[in-house]
């Protein structure tokens, strides 16, 4: 497995593979653990607010905390989701579900307040699937649907399950677990092909649980599909199709609010078709339909999925999701799906990129770890993208706006980042792309040869609407094509400020649209294609490792990487890129910080999403 860019002390020094974290991001269970006794809540002497690492930027009675109203030009997150275990009571009946029972008919009994105790280790085998119905529920009455094992047996609170809980030592090509126990503690539900696991209900708690497909059979679509749900939470479960199976979606929350999955393993989504019925394949993805959709919140987990690990947007929508809080997650493809790589294991799946954004707004992205892109099918390995569309011409109104960026480490990729505001295939607008907030991000090893892609670090073209984006106090390491890749229309307010960036081969290049385009004729002069494509814009005080460009006056630029000055560059791959005493840009930013992102920071919002 390729390694990823954090560690806890440094880049570049993790050995080999990586195991998955399992305590919270101080080393500690969160703040108010449940105790050892199954069904009872958290010591009442902990205060309510007291949610652990999940709740950073949320209090309870989900009252939004995120410390600003803005981040730059991007309006921030303006409500929450607050799934603590103490916000989620369930004072009723505790009622066990033993191994061989009906568990749909337990499902249509249980009252609002009650839980359900599934014998740990059991299969409960849904050949026509599984509803949670409505139970019109309330805040002080939960069903939580959990195992029977003990809460000891589960990792506390706030920490991430991995497949260890459910007897799993270790899975091909995927970060070592570094198990303490592989006692199976988790009931299995297994959802066939054409059917699901629904959740159009209310105010259910799922913990320590895990959901799958068997192998074989056919396509699986869902394995848990919110649609109309609300107040959802999937809390330290194990949710996954098979090695080679079809399995489109593992989270599926359009037209739900106030979903969270927090906590969890969510693996093996991907899609072997390049036409037919399964296509892209997702592990959380939702932005479409009629109803509204948020705040949703996917915070601390193992996220894998061939095409998108999260997806909003792509279809047919009449609403905009909003507010949604993606933290602390570590996403990953395995080098084992790669074609060409020295552990591909022979089944090619469809792979597109890490997120992606064709409608929301309010988005908050942080302290992520996105690992493993490469090119193929219908893309080129980026990593994130923001392109707003009306898929099919059926969303005239999605947009993408209001996306904050930040603390997040970004490695091994056939691309970088896109903010690419374009019409439908079939020539419809959306309302665009609007307000978008980067910074003190890292990304390395950009590379068109080792990943299938185009080597474009960061991709900015307005084919529609676009107007505001800040691109602030960034570390991009490496690109072997080119840096910046941007044409179309003149966009508004684009700000390019204290980055520390290679240039790649050939540093600024246009998209090519031709005539009609701001970039046209302008490649490889990037101080031209700054000033003609982004109208008006702030662009100065950045560091850049040159190619075969012209950079704007003011740009610091350096044909030798080594002498930047980084602790460890270690050829753009893993490397430390702290700034060492001495470096030129030290504390040469603007506002007096060192050029290039805040590393500590970095590494302060990344600890123990990805370590071992």
């Amino acid at each position: 497995m390729q390694k990823p860019i954090i560690s806890r002390s440094s880049f570049g020094v993790l050995a080999g593979v990586v195991a998955l974290i399992v305590t919270a991001c101080d080393g500690k269970p969160g703040a108010g653990s449940v105790d050892s006794s199954v069904g009872l809540q958290p010591d009442s002497s902990v205060p309510p607010y007291m949610g652990g690492p999940d709740n950073t930027y949320c209090l309870a009675g989900n009252v939004a905390n995120f410390g600003a109203v803005n981040d730059g030009p991007a309006a921030l997150p303006t409500a929450c989701f607050y799934t603590a275990v103490s916000a989620t009571p369930s004072p009723g009946a505790m009622t066990p579900v033993p191994a061989g029972a009906d568990l749909q008919a337990a499902l249509n009994r249980a009252a609002c307040g009650d839980t359900l105790l599934l014998a740990a280790g059991a299969t409960f085998d849904q050949p026509t699937g599984l509803t949670f119905p409505a139970k019109n529920c309330d805040d002080q009455h939960w069903i939580t649907v959990r195992t029977d094992a003990p809460d000891a047996s589960l990792p506390p609170e706030g920490t991430r399950i991995s497949p260890c809980y459910a007897g799993v030592s270790s899975l091909p090509g995927r970060p070592a677990f570094n198990c303490v126990t592989t006692q199976n503690v988790m009931p299995k539900i297994m959802i066939h092909p054409n059917t699901t696991l629904k959740i159009p209900g209310d105010h259910y708690r799922l913990i320590g649980l895990e959901v799958t497909r068997p192998v074989g059979g056919g396509i699986v679509y869902i394995i848990g599909d919110c649609s109309g749900g609300n107040n959802i939470i999937f809390d330290r479960d194990w949710m996954h199709g098979t090695a080679t199976d079809e399995l489109n979606h593992i989270i599926l929350a359009p037209n739900a609010t106030y979903v969270a999955a927090i906590d969890s393993y969510l693996s093996d989504a991907h899609c072997t078709a390049g036409t037919g019925s399964c296509t892209d394949s997702q592990a959380v993805s939702g932005g479409i339909g009629s109803s509204p959709n948020g705040p949703i919140k996917v915070v601390n987990n193992y996220i894998e999925s061939a095409g998108e690990g999260i997806l909003f947007g792509g279809g047919g929508a009449t609403q905009v999701p909003h507010d949604i809080e993606v933290r602390r997650n570590f996403f990953n493809k395995p080098l084992i799906w790669k074609p060409g790589s020295p552990d591909f294991f022979g089944t090619t799946f469809v792979v597109k990129n890490n997120f992606e954004l064709k409608n929301g707004q309010r988005v908050l992205l942080e302290g992520n770890v996105l690992n493993n892109v490469w090119g193929g099918f219908s893309q080129v390995g980026f990593q994130i993208l923001l392109t707003p569309k009306s898929q099919n011409n059926q969303c005239p109104i999605c947009t993408v706006a209001d996306v904050t960026m930040r603390f997040n480490a970004l490695s091994h990729s056939g691309a970088g980042i896109s903010l690419a505001a374009v019409k439908s295939d079939s020539g419809g607008s959306s309302m665009g792309l609007h307000r978008v907030s980067i910074h003190d991000d890292v990304i390395d090893d950009v590379s068109q040869q080792s990943y299938n892609g185009d080597g474009t670090g960061i991709q900015i073209m307005a084919l529609d609407a676009f107007q505001s984006f800040t691109i602030n106090h960034i570390t991009f390491v490496h690109a072997d094509k080119n840096l910046f890749s941007m044409g179309g229309q003149p966009i508004p307010n684009g700000v390019l400020t204290n980055n520390l960036l290679s240039s790649g081969m050939y540093g600024a290049w246009d998209i090519g649209v031709g005539p009609s385009g701001c970039g046209y004729q302008l490649s490889g002069n990037a101080a031209a294609l700054f000033t003609a494509c982004w109208n008006p814009n702030t662009v100065g005080n950045n560091a850049v490792i040159a190619g075969n460009t012209q950079w704007p006056s003011g740009t610091q630029t350096t044909t030798d990487p080594t002498a930047v000055g980084f602790v460890n560059y270690n050829g753009g791959s893993g490397g430390d890129y702290h700034l060492a005493t001495g470096s030129p840009y030290k504390g040469m930013g603007s506002d007096g910080k060192d050029i290039g992102a805040d590393i500590d920071a970095v590494l302060h919002s990344t600890a123990g999403v990805a370590s071992f």
